[in-house]
Order: structure tokens, then C-alpha cells, then sequence
């Protein structure tokens, strides 16, 4: 099943949790993906290269940012997922090796790029478009599998809405149709589908009790010095871990409704 490394995401295998910062900093990421790991996570998130509603927002460190996912990976000792913009960043990504390439929310539709990574062979965390339809998704990622890559992961992350209090509004009921319609394991991003940090813990145990065969979850070891969404990271790690337990037991009881 697709995963990064040794992990095994999918196929009745236990929950496992992406988590880490959500933009790649010089001074915290090596920390946070450490605290990330001794709280249980099984891979690292981390952004490099940062798509931005605005364009005077911080966009990422980019190569600078990749060297320091990279060397963090080397310390900490587990795979690492990042996203990935444009076509012409392949290369790069392919020299340092990033273990599982993300597609973000806006990209969900640009096919040139969706083609690209699949022919790369790499696990593909693709995720849904936040405007998009599960059909329209699912028609998407294809462009991923048909060039030969099976090692497509489905990530859902909310949609926009209206009359939700959260950032986004959830799409967890999707979790339990995607699980009878797709045999490509499911990801549910509990910090950008909800925004707050209050919201992470028991948004992932609906996820993970509703068939999510993973989740993923900003974490930072100082949110005040974070360079996007501070406010929505977990910066305690016993707080993480026991969200990390829970899900997990969550997940094993879900399995046992279906």
C-alpha cells in the first residue's frame, strides 16, 4: 500500500498520522517533526513551497525550505510529505528525494501537473479541490493512476460552504462513501479542514472512527513563531500523543462497524 518508507497506510493497517509543521522554517521544523515522532506520528509534514490566496503572503522557503524538510528527515528519522506547485519543480523534488508529493487543493484540477507526478512513481497525496465534487476528484486523480502509479492517496479536507464555523466545511460523511468506492487509501487533514486547534482532536476521532485510513495535523513547537497557521498547530506533545492514541482506538472500533 502506499506510504513512505516502511509505513503501510491502508489495507486494515493501524492509523497512521502525518504531522508536522505546516511551512518549513529554519530555526523550528527539525523540533517539531521531533516532538511529532516521540508523540507517535508515523511521517512528517512539511511546506516548502506555500500556495497563497495573496500574493504579499509568505510563499515558502521553496529549495531552502526542502534542504531543511530533507536534513530534518535525516535526523528524525521519518518519511516526509510536501506539496508540490508546478511541473517545473519535479526535478527538485526528485533530487532530495521527498518521499510522498502532495497536491494541493488548487491544483486538484491541473491536469498537467496531476500527469507529471504520476509518471514520477511516487506515492501522491492528492487532495480534494475545495470547490470540487468527489466525482470531479476522483475523474482528477485518475490523470495520477493512469500513468501507471498505483500509489495514489486520497485526502479530503473540507469544502467551502456556507454556515459552517470552522474554516472549512467538513466532508467527513465522504469518508465512509470514498471507503465503499475506492480500494486507494483515505486521508482526512484535520488542520486545514477545521482551522483551529480546538477543533483537531475530536474532528479526527470522527475521521478515524468514520473509516479515515489516516489523518493529517499541523503541529509547531513555538506556534507564535509558525510562518503560516500558527494558530491552528498542536504544540503540546503529550496533548498530541494522547490524540494520536485515541484516533487510533477510535479507528479499531470503527473497523469493527463495518
Amino acid at each position: 500500500m502506499p506510504g513512505g518508507g516502511s509505513v503501510k497506510l491502508g489495507g486494515g493497517n493501524p492509523l497512521v498520522v502525518m504531522a508536522g509543521v505546516c511551512a518549513v522554517d529554519a530555526d523550528y521544523t527539525r523540533a517539531s517533526h521531533e516532538m511529532a515522532k516521540r508523540a507517535g506520528a508515523d511521517i512528517n509534514r512539511g511546506g516548502a513551497f506555500k500556495p497563497r490566496t495573496s500574493p504579499y503572503d509568505f510563499q515558502g522557503l521553496k529549495e531552502d525550505g526542502l534542504k531543511v524538510l530533507c536534513e530534518a528527515r535525516e535526523a528524525v528519522g521519518l518519511p516526509v510529505v510536501s506539496e508540490i506547485l508546478d511541473v517545473r519543480d519535479i526535478d527538485l523534488f526528485m533530487k532530495y528525494d521527498v518521499d510522498i508529493l502532495q497536491t494541493g487543493t488548487r491544483n486538484a484540477q491541473n491536469f498537467e501537473l496531476l500527469i507529471e507526478v504520476g509518471k514520477t512513481l511516487k506515492p501522491v497525496l492528492y487532495k480534494r479541490g475545495f470547490s470540487n465534487s468527489i466525482d470531479e476528484s476522483l475523474k482528477a486523480a485518475n490523470y495520477i493512476m493512469e500513468q501507471g502509479n498505483e500509489n495514489l492517496i486520497f485526502c479530503l479536507r473540507g469544502v467551502k460552504g456556507i454556515g459552517h464555523s470552522f474554516r472549512n466545511q467538513g466532508d467527513l460523511d465522504e469518508i465512509v462513501s470514498l471507503a465503499q468506492t475506492i480500494d486507494r487509501p483515505i486521508v482526512y487533514d484535520v488542520s486545514h479542514s477545521t482551522g483551529r486547534k480546538s477543533g483537531v482532536a475530536r474532528v479526527g476521532g470522527m475521521a478515524a472512527a468514520g473509516g479515515a485510513d489516516g489523518l493529517l495535523v499541523d503541529v509547531h513547537v513555538s506556534p507564535q513563531h509558525a510562518l503560516v497557521d500558527g494558530f491552528q498547530a498542536i504544540d503540546s506533545e503529550e496533548e498530541l500523543r494522547r490524540m494520536i492514541d485515541t484516533w487510533r482506538g477510535l479507528r479499531e472500533l470503527g473497523q469493527a462497524l463495518h
